[in-house]
């Protein structure tokens, strides 16, 4: 899934393995999501930084905030789409 792009995973400076992060799985499975942020970030830890980083444009929050918040579901998913947006306007 990782070679894939299908799952997130990066691995450490000097290290042989991959850490796949946990907060990229919804239940058993992989969220929908996150092969669109592979494909337009890439499979490594840029993606993460991307999910991870608080921004002044979202109040201090991060992405990967907005979406864990517990949400209405139409709330998460339009978060979710201006995300990706985001996402593929910088892989531009």
């Amino acid at each position: 899934a990782k070679d894939e792009g299908r799952m997130l995973a990066y691995q450490e400076p000097g290290k042989r393995f991959y850490l796949f992060p946990i907060f990229q799985f919804e239940g058993y499975a992989v969220a929908a999501w996150v092969p669109a942020i592979i494909d337009a970030i890439g499979n490594s830890f840029a993606a993460i930084h991307f999910l991870t980083v608080e921004r002044k444009s979202l109040k201090g929050e991060s992405f990967l905030k907005r979406i864990q918040d517990g949400v209405p579901t139409e709330v998460r998913e339009s978060r979710i789409a201006e995300m990706l947006k985001v996402a593929r306007d910088l892989a531009a």
